[in-house]
């Protein structure tokens, strides 16, 4: 039997959860929206936040910017 958590979401490290919201930024009216919509997916899949919210989640996305 498959175990469909046998499957890591991309959202289960921090470069998937960014490729995430801007994979599901198009479906949605403001990047606000797009990072809800992957938090509440990994808030249901891994039972925690990945980020504390949206003004957390800026800061990494800013940092990894600077990184490419």
């Amino acid at each position: 039997m498959d175990d469909p958590r046998s499957e890591t979401p991309a959202g289960s490290t921090r470069e998937g959860f960014i490729d995430e919201v801007y994979q599901r930024l198009p479906a949605h009216r403001t990047m606000v929206d797009a990072y809800w919509d992957v938090e509440y997916d990994h808030m249901t899949f891994f039972n925690r936040h990945r980020y504390s919210g949206h003004d957390s989640f800026k800061t990494v996305l800013s940092k990894a910017r600077r990184r490419f």
